[in-house]
This record gives structure tokens, sequence and C-alpha cells, in this order.
């Protein structure tokens, strides 16, 4: 009886996945995982600077990969406001709950903020080193997850944002604000062509106060976007339209949860910026906004 023989390319699937697995960091390649979970907006000042979608990962390199997922670094996506001191990323996951990592542009250790899509297809931001390491030390803690690891890590990752630190938002900025413009006079689509919106027509509504995560206020007021629809005699603000055309849509299930407030206002600039507030007038970063709104498109009753 002739023994049997296993072929010699029954071996090379396993082999290529060892391979794969050879180190923490490495160059990029084109392995596939699963495909992306969940989209991820990028943020600059309430500016949208890209929406990772499936479609997006698909047509950016990643500038490192490895057996467990691909990696970009996220200082690629922002303007030179990354290395200003004054600055901190704020990062939140499907939970809601935010991470920041102050002065993004100082490397702690040589490592900075990296967005890496994994092979189950979660995005998550953490710490990585020039090669792509995630190690706080080269071979420990990191994506396996050993003791040694002290990166600060948000696995299901939906939104990242560049923003003003808190105390320079106190502050006024740092300086970076633009001088004063007259407000943007806001488009009204939905109800009658050619209706218009300035800030003099919202002075009779109230206006709410915006505070920073610990309830503090920051001097800031807004407008609650369904006292303006009700004036302008729309039931609902279906979305609204930046100065670059991108449309961001207010869920209507968010819009009739009494515990979100759909807010309304004008920054240092006379731009306006629509953000969604909790109870206590704290931003809810998890959820949509948009920077240099100039339109509002409206649902009719």
């Amino acid at each position: 009886m002739t023994p049997s023989r296993t072929p010699l390319l029954a071996f090379l699937p396993p082999l290529l996945a060892l391979l794969a697995l050879h180190g923490c960091g490495g160059s990029p390649s084109s392995s596939d995982g699963a495909p992306l979970q969940a989209s991820v907006r990028v943020m600059e000042r309430g500016a949208l600077r890209a929406q990772v979608d499936q479609a997006w990962i698909d047509g950016h390199a990643p500038a490192f990969a490895w057996g467990q997922g691909r990696g970009w670094r996220l200082r690629s996506f922002f303007s030179d406001r990354w290395t200003k001191p004054g600055f901190e990323l704020r990062v939140s996951g499907a939970t809601g709950d935010a991470v920041v990592f102050p002065d993004p542009g100082t490397r702690r250790d040589g490592r900075e903020p990296v967005l890496i899509v994994n092979l189950k297809g979660e995005a998550l931001v953490t710490l990585a080193d020039a090669d792509g390491n995630t190690d706080s030390f080269h071979g420990r803690g990191g994506a396996r997850k050993r003791s040694g690891d002290d990166s600060p890590r948000v696995v299901g990752v939906r939104r990242i944002e560049l923003l003003a630190s808190a105390g320079e938002r106190r502050a006024g900025g740092g300086g970076h604000a633009k001088p004063p413009s007259e407000p943007v006079v806001l488009r009204v689509t939905g109800l009658t062509d050619g209706a218009t919106l300035s800030a003099a027509d919202l002075g009779a509504l109230k206006t709410w106060p915006v505070t920073d995560d610990q309830g503090t206020p920051r001097g800031v007021q807004a407008w609650d976007l369904r006292d303006v629809a009700a004036t302008l005699g729309g039931d609902q603000v279906l979305a609204v339209v930046d100065k670059a055309g991108a449309r961001t849509a207010l869920d209507p299930v968010l819009w009739a949860d009494a515990s979100k407030r759909p807010t309304l206002r004008l920054n240092r600039r006379g731009a306006w910026k629509m953000q969604w507030l909790g109870p206590n007038g704290a931003p809810l970063w998890d959820l949509p906004s948009a920077g240099d709104v100039v339109a509002l498109e409206l649902r009719a009753p």
C-alpha cells in the first residue's frame, strides 16, 4: 500500500499566517481583515477633515501594517494646529466615553497617536512609535495586552476631534481665533424658496449656556434648534450644510430625545456651528457636529 502524501501547497496557508505575525510593527502591506465595523468622523475644531469608512481605507495606504491590522498616523489628518501648544485630541468610542490626548504633537517616549483598524474591523486609537509598535517598550504590552502597556487606548472609535484645550477655550482660544466678522446669513430649505435666517432673527429666542465636561459655563450661548425650527414654521431640522457642501443629518430619534439638545451657535469668527449638548450643557462629543454651517434643511409640519 502506498503511503498518502500531503501536497506541499497544503502547508502554504498556515506558513504564510505565521510569517504575517512575525512582529509588532512593520511596513505597509495590503493584508485584509474584516470590513470596518463603523465609520469614524475626523474633525478639527468643528470642521470635518475625513470620514473614515471602508472606501476611505481602500483608497489610503496605511503608514504601517502587520499581522494584526493596519495603522495611519493621526497627524496626517490635521493642519499645523496639531503641533501647536494648547490643543488636545479627543477620541470617543461607541459608548460615548472620551479619552483626551493633550498636546498630541508632542511625542511621548517617541510615540504619537495613531488610528488602527484590526483584523476584526474595529477602529482603535492608541500611541505607536515610528515603526508602528504600540508597546511602551518594544516587546511588552501593546496589542498582545501583556503587562507593561500603559498606552491610552480607545477601542470602537467613532469620533476623533482636534480641539483647543479646555484651558485655552476658557482663555479665549489662545490667540488662534480669527478676527470677528459679520455672522453668515443662513439659507433655509424645505419650506419657502429663498428663505434665510440671521442672528437678529433669533434675538427673541431663549439661549442655553454651553459648559465644559465638568459643567462649568464657557461663556458661550446657543439656540435650541427645536425652537429655531418652530420659529421658521418647520417640524424638524433634518440636516445642516457647511460651506464645503458637506451635509450633516440630525437623527429623528435623537431629535425626539429630551435629554439631548441640538443647538446652533456663533463662534468668535461669526461662523455658525451645530452641536448636540447634554442636560448640563456639555457637548456630546460622540454625536455629529458641524462647523461653518451655511444652510438648514427643514421638514414641513
